[in-house]
């Protein structure tokens, strides 16, 4: 019996050794095919041995169909075809043909467009976002039920607002957000988007009163169109913590127009705050970025190109630029007169840092000059012209320029 065992053990000992030098030779045998739902698999068995083993298949991809709205304009829902498993995300989502309409009646979320072509867009009026006051009184109007011959304010109040944008999202237009007294005149008429109606003079407008606390816009090509916000004189039309990133702007001639790519201008009383600009392309406009009277800007890893000035940071009046300015990171050339004009500011902490600067000065070698600084303070470093690294610089004086000289252009 003893023998027995012996043998016995002795045979599985050479099994086992001989496994372990044996290259096993491989063979599927059976599989099993993935879905979208449930992981594949194969089973491979030595053609030497007898052994098997079994490796995974990952699921496939679902096969998504198209985003839809729910009906309160808070989500947005696609459905796979083959297993109908359900996406849902926060925001709506738009297309050509009713971009306007949607983004009309929301004032707060995220909105994604689709891939497309895209006419004019504006942040404008509608009854779901807007309310109304009878304007010589004051007194509160039902958006639903305006006398067609009175004069109203419209109020718009935009907060945390992100328009998003991806591959093959094209805007052949601008995209406008205007406050201020809006009216027609016999040769150009316009409508009232609230009450529909034709307005040729004064006597039936109304004022726009469009104020943004939160609003980023993201990843839009706009083919020779801009992006404008306009606040006129009204004091209550206040924009601030706008994002505007990873956008380009693709213009046709940047010396035969007066074009601003993005703009921001007030004619007094409401100031922009918190302004950003980042990962953005601006090609053929004649002013890449165009700013009045704004506290705290920051321009980061654009690129401006054949322009008149890369951007201009102005006052209007006696409202001046103040707070952080900062301009970091960017790619400034081909432009025609300076890269950087800046108006006048007051208490401002003024940092231009690290920038490639080609081609970028007017006829007297100006790379950058401001008027008027009251309480101001800058910094010039890091940068260079021509990719030859330039002279750190900064100073409180009460206005600045940087030069290049005859050589060096």
């Amino acid at each position: 019996m003893r023998k027995n065992i012996f043998v016995v053990a002795l045979v599985l000992l050479v099994a086992l050794v001989g496994c372990a030098e044996h290259e096993h030779s491989w063979k599927v045998i059976s599989t099993t095919e993935p879905t979208c739902s449930v992981e594949g698999e194969n089973v491979f068995k030595c053609e030497g041995c007898g052994a098997t083993r079994t490796e995974r298949i990952e699921k496939l991809a679902h096969t998504f169909g198209e985003w839809k709205n729910s009906d309160d304009l808070k989500t947005n829902t696609r459905e796979c075809s083959v297993c109908h498993e359900t996406e849902t995300r926060d925001g709506i989502v738009v297309n050509p043909s009713n971009a306007q309409e949607l983004i009309n009646s929301v004032n707060t979320g995220k909105v994604y467009f689709t891939a497309g072509e895209y006419g004019d867009l504006s942040l404008t009026h509608s009854k779901k976002v807007s309310t109304a006051k009878v304007t010589f009184t004051k007194e509160d109007a039902d958006v639903n039920n305006l006398n067609d011959t009175t004069v109203y304010d419209y109020y718009r109040p935009i907060v945390d607002l992100e328009l998003i944008g991806g591959d093959g999202v094209v805007i052949k237009g601008s995209f406008i957000c205007n406050s201020g007294h809006c009216y027609g005149t016999k040769d150009n008429v316009i409508t009232d988007p609230i009450r529909g109606t034709k307005i040729d003079s004064t006597n039936n407008s109304y004022y726009s009163h469009i104020s943004i606390d939160g609003l980023k816009i993201e990843g839009l090509s706009l083919e020779e169109g801009i992006i404008r916000f306009d606040t006129y004189s009204l004091s209550d039309a206040t924009v601030k913590n706008v994002t505007i990133e990873s956008c380009s702007f693709i213009g046709v001639s940047s010396k035969d127009t007066v074009d601003q790519a993005m703009s921001f201008r007030t004619g007094g009383h409401a100031l922009f705050e918190n302004i950003t600009i980042i990962n953005s392309i601006v090609e053929k406009h004649c002013i890449g970025f165009y700013g009045q009277a704004i506290q705290n800007l920051r321009i980061e890893g654009c690129q401006f190109d054949s322009a008149r000035n890369g951007m201009q940071i102005q006052n209007v009046g006696d409202y001046k630029f103040n707070g952080s300015v900062v301009v970091k990171g960017n790619i400034i050339s081909n432009t025609y007169d300076r890269a950087i004009r800046f108006g006048e500011g007051n208490d401002a902490t003024i940092a231009i840092e690290n920038n490639t600067f080609e081609k970028a000065v007017d006829s007297d070698g100006e790379l950058l000059k401001t008027q008027t600084l009251t309480n101001c303070t800058y910094s010039f470093i890091g940068n260079t012209y021509n990719d030859v690294p330039m002279d750190d610089v900064s100073g409180s004086d009460s206005s600045w320029v940087v030069t290049i000289s005859t050589e060096e252009v």
